[in-house]
């Protein structure tokens, strides 16, 4: 990170349960910087390097609207349509996983996120450092791709409503 900006979360756990979660934010959010091994690609002013919440591995797997229990995340760069998964290791937790996915989405450095809906634990993670969230739904993770380089993909303003975890029926 640059200029010592830093975004920390703690979590407290009892009993496989989260109870607590306090964020910490030193430097202004508005411009803190993703950790990324890669400069970021930009043309045009679009962002380039876009993680996509997937049922599937590929590009022609259909979008999971559900970010934090989404099975893989496929990072792509728009352009060229390379892309790199990463397993989604909060699908199954049995809370947090809002957290943990925008966490995990933070440190493969994306530029944007394109998902269905977004809870407000890890919507403030992605407002706080900068990421746009783009809504797409019941479309390939292609198909969604195209869209944001169209610029026709509405931009998520708020937080949806916060779930339950595993433990709702």
């Amino acid at each position: 990170m640059e200029n010592g900006d830093l975004l920390k979360v703690y979590i407290k756990v009892d009993k496989e349960r989260i109870v607590d979660i306090k964020f910490q934010v030193a430097g202004c959010p508005k411009t803190m910087k993703r950790k990324s091994n890669k400069k970021p690609s930009k043309e045009g002013g679009k962002l380039m390097k876009v993680g996509v919440s997937s049922n599937g591995r590929y590009l022609d797997s259909m979008l999971d609207p559900r970010m934090g229990r989404c099975d893989y995340f496929l990072i792509v760069d728009s352009e060229s349509k390379e892309f790199q998964v990463v397993d989604n290791s909060a699908a199954n937790a049995s809370g947090g996983a809002g957290i943990k996915a925008a966490q995990t989405l933070l440190d493969s450095g994306v530029e944007a996120v394109i998902t269905g809906n977004v809870g407000p634990n890890a919507w403030e993670i992605l407002q706080a450092a900068g990421i746009k969230v783009y809504k797409s739904v019941s479309t390939t993770v292609e198909s969604a791709i195209k869209a944001f380089n169209e610029g026709t993909l509405e931009v998520i303003e708020a937080a949806g409503p916060a779930h339950g975890g595993l433990r709702m029926g």
